[in-house]
C-alpha cells in the first residue's frame, strides 16, 4: 500500500492508503495521522504552499546567422505513462524537464505561410503543445507496443524521465560565437561535461530577462553562457574583456539581482579564458563537478520516451517548417532526418520516423476537412540521414543540434536543428496568430479521430456530438446531460478543434480545481484558475500568461469578468488570436440561485461581447 492523498470527492486534501497496482486495484484503506505529542500552548502554522511557477518566454541568440530560435515544453507520451505520473503526482520540475527542449531554424521563406492556411496550422501547433507530457500519437503507442509494457506504479517512468533529461538524446553544440574567448570558454566547458559525464546543458548569448524577473526585458540584455543542470541551479557564465571595467558597477548591480534568483554567476577574465586556466575556472570547474550524479540505466522504458520525445520534435519541426513557408500543405515534401546517437541502431528508427511525417500529414488533412478545406496529401519522401552525404535534394533536413550534421549542407534547402534542456522554469508556449473561425459543416468521423488522439475515447457519448457540432459551427448551446455525461469532454474538445483559446466561468474553486485536474490527467496543462488562492503577485503572472496566449483554458468566477486588469488581458489576447468559446459551466445554479444572489451573471454576456471579440 501507498500512501496518497484524495484529489476530489469529499474526501479532498485528505490521505489515505491506497494499493501500489492503482490503477488495477483500486483498494483503499483508512489513515489514521499518530496523535502527536507536542506542547499544546505551541501553536504551529502551517508551511504556506508551494509558489506556483508560472511560464516565461525565453529567448536567445540562434545558432546560425539568419536562423531563429523557439523553445517548447512538450514531449508526447504514452497514455498509460501519463496516467501514472499524474496518479503518481510526480515531480513536476523533473517531468518538465524532460519534456524541454529547443529548435533552431531558418528565417521564413518568402512570404511564410499562405494565410488560408495559417488557422489550420496554429490550431496543430496548439493541439501538439497542449502540455508538458500530453497522450502522444496512438499509431506510435501501437509501433512501440507502450500499451503492452505494464508498470504496477509510475517509478519506472519516472525512472525513465530521470534517464532522458540527465543523459539528453540532443546536446546542443554552439556553432558561432562573439569572440576567440567565449570559444575558448566553451570548449573548456564542453570537454569537461563530455569527459566527466556531466548533465549540464549549454545556452548561449541568453537573455537574461529570460533566467530572471528582476530584468527589464526591454533592455534585451544578454548573458554569455548559461548552464543548466535538472536538480542545480543554473550558473551563467560573464566572459570580461577590458570593456567590463568600463560598467563595472552595473554589472554587480546586475549580477546581485541574477544571483537572488538563485542563479550562481562566474566570472571569466579574457586572459584566463585564452589561457585555459586560472582561479575564476577553477571555481567553475568544481560547480560543475557539483553537478554529478548517478545516472539512471537505459531501460525499454527510457527507449520508449526518448522516441516519443524525438517523435514529437520532428512533427513540431516540420510544422515550423510549414509555418515558415520551408514546406507547403497540399505539395509533396522531400524530408531528411538524422537519427540521434543514443538511437541509432535501433532497428525500428526508420518505422518511427517515417510514422512521424504521415501522421503528422493526417492530423493536418483531417484538421483541414474538418475546417472545410480539402488539402491533398501526396506520400512524402523521407530520407533516414546517415554518415554520407545526402545524394538527393531535400526540403527539410531535421536532426540534432550537437554538430554532428552540420557538414550536410549541399541539397538542403533548410536545416531544423533540435537539442535537448532543462530550464529551471515552465516554458511559454509558441503562438501562431489565428484568425475567428466558423466551421461550416464538420464531420463526427474526423471529430471522432481527435476524441481518440486527445482524449482515448473510442466514440461519442449520447449528445455530446450534437454539442460539439453546434459549437464548432459557432453556435450558441444549452447543454443538459446528467453529471459524469461527458459535457465537459464536449466543449474542452470543440474549443481544442478551433483556432483560439477558452474561458470557462465556474461558480465555486472546488469545481474549477476538479476540471483542471482532469485535464492534467489527459496531459493537457496549459490551462489556469484565476481564483482568490493566487496571491496578488501570482495573479499578475497570470495574466500575463493569459495575454500571451499560453493558456488554452482559463477558468474563472462570474466576478472576474468585472475586474479591469481580467478585462485588459482579454483585450490583449485577442489582438493576436481569438477567444473562440466561453463556457459557463454549472449554469443550472443560477436559475437555481436567483439572479440577486451572484449579480455578475447578469452581465457575462455584455462584457464578453465588449472584451472578447477579435
Amino acid at each position: 500500500m501507498r500512501l496518497r492523498t484524495a484529489r476530489r470527492g469529499p474526501n479532498a486534501g485528505k490521505q489515505f492508503w491506497g494499493c501500489s497496482r492503482y490503477p488495477a486495484c483500486k483498494a483503499t484503506v483508512e489513515f489514521t495521522p499518530t496523535t502527536s505529542h507536542a506542547d499544546p500552548a505551541i501553536k504551529r502554522t502551517s508551511s504556506p504552499p508551494a509558489p506556483r511557477d508560472f511560464p516565461v518566454h525565453i529567448a536567445a541568440a540562434p545558432r546560425e546567422p539568419q536562423g531563429q530560435t523557439t523553445f517548447f515544453q512538450a514531449c508526447g507520451l504514452p497514455a498509460g505513462f501519463v496516467e501514472h505520473l499524474h496518479i503518481a503526482d510526480a515531480d513536476r520540475s523533473l517531468i518538465r524537464a524532460a519534456a524541454q527542449w529547443r529548435l533552431d531554424y531558418p528565417l521564413p521563406y518568402r512570404e511564410g505561410v499562405p494565410p488560408e492556411d495559417r488557422n489550420v496550422i496554429a490550431v496543430a501547433e496548439a493541439l501538439l503543445t497542449r502540455g508538458a507530457t500530453p497522450f502522444c500519437s496512438p499509431s506510435l503507442e501501437r509501433i512501440l507496443e507502450a500499451t503492452a509494457l505494464v508498470a504496477e506504479d509510475a517509478e519506472p517512468v519516472i525512472e525513465a524521465a530521470r534517464c532522458v533529461t540527465l543523459t539528453p538524446s540532443c546536446r546542443f553544440r554552439p556553432l558561432r560565437f562573439d569572440s576567440p574567448e567565449e570559444r575558448a570558454v566553451v570548449e573548456w566547458v564542453l570537454a569537461l561535461v563530455e569527459r566527466e559525464g556531466l548533465p549540464w546543458s549549454l545556452v548561449p548569448q541568453i537573455e537574461l530577462a529570460s533566467i530572471s524577473p528582476t530584468i527589464d526585458p526591454l533592455a534585451a540584455e544578454r548573458g554569455d553562457l548559461l548552464l543548466v543542470h535538472a536538480v542545480r541551479d543554473p550558473i551563467l557564465i560573464e566572459i570580461d574583456g577590458t570593456q567590463h571595467n568600463a560598467h563595472r558597477d552595473r554589472d554587480e548591480v546586475r549580477d546581485r539581482m541574477l544571483e537572488g534568483t538563485g542563479v550562481h554567476i562566474v566570472r571569466v577574465p579574457a586572459s584566463e579564458a585564452r589561457e585555459g586556466r586560472g582561479q575564476n575556472l577553477d571555481k567553475l570547474e568544481q560547480l560543475l563537478l557539483d553537478g554529478q550524479c548517478d545516472l539512471p540505466p537505459e531501460t525499454e522504458f527510457s527507449r520508449i520516451v526518448r522516441w516519443c520525445k524525438y517523435f514529437h520534435q520532428i512533427q513540431l519541426s516540420l510544422l515550423t517548417a510549414l509555418r515558415g513557408g520551408w514546406l507547403r500543405l497540399g505539395a509533396r515534401w522531400c524530408v531528411g532526418v538524422a537519427v540521434p546517437i543514443p538511437l541509432r541502431g535501433d532497428p525500428q528508427a526508420a518505422t518511427i520516423i517515417r510514422l512521424a511525417v504521415a501522421d503528422l500529414q493526417e492530423l493536418i488533412a483531417r484538421l483541414a476537412r474538418l475546417h472545410g478545406r480539402t488539402i491533398p496529401t501526396p506520400e512524402p519522401r523521407v530520407v533516414i540521414i546517415g554518415d554520407a552525404e545526402v545524394d538527393q535534394e531535400l526540403d527539410v533536413l531535421i536532426g540534432p543540434a550537437d554538430g554532428t550534421i552540420d557538414h550536410f549542407t549541399r541539397g538542403v534547402r533548410a536545416r531544423f536543428l533540435v537539442s535537448d534542456l532543462c530550464f529551471p522554469a515552465e516554458i511559454q508556449a509558441p503562438l501562431t496568430a489565428a484568425s475567428p473561425a466558423r466551421l461550416g459543416s464538420p464531420q463526427r468521423e474526423d471529430a471522432r479521430w481527435f476524441l481518440h488522439y486527445l482524449f482515448r475515447k473510442d466514440d461519442f457519448w449520447e449528445g455530446q456530438w450534437e454539442v460539439i457540432e453546434r459549437t464548432l459551427r459557432g453556435l450558441d448551446s444549452v447543454v443538459l446531460l446528467p453529471t459524469g455525461a461527458g459535457k465537459s469532454i464536449a466543449f474542452q474538445l470543440a474549443a481544442l478543434l478551433l483556432p483560439g483559446r477558452c474561458i470557462v466561468v465556474d461558480p465555486i474553486i472546488s469545481l474549477i480545481d476538479d476540471q483542471i485536474d482532469n485535464l492534467a490527467a489527459v496531459g493537457i496543462d496549459r490551462c489556469i484558475g484565476i481564483t482568490s488562492q493566487l496571491t496578488t503577485e501570482e495573479r499578475e503572472l497570470a495574466l500575463q500568461a493569459l495575454k500571451s496566449g499560453h493558456y488554452l483554458f482559463c477558468y474563472v468566477a462570474p466576478e472576474r469578468f468585472q475586474t479591469v486588469p481580467f478585462r485588459e488581458a482579454l483585450r490583449a489576447l485577442t489582438t493576436n488570436t481569438p477567444i473562440s468559446l466561453i463556457t459557463i459551466d454549472e449554469a443550472h445554479c443560477v436559475s437555481e440561485w436567483g439572479h440577486d444572489f451572484r449579480t455578475a451573471y447578469l452581465t457575462l454576456g455584455r462584457i464578453a461581447r465588449d472584451y472578447c471579440s477579435s
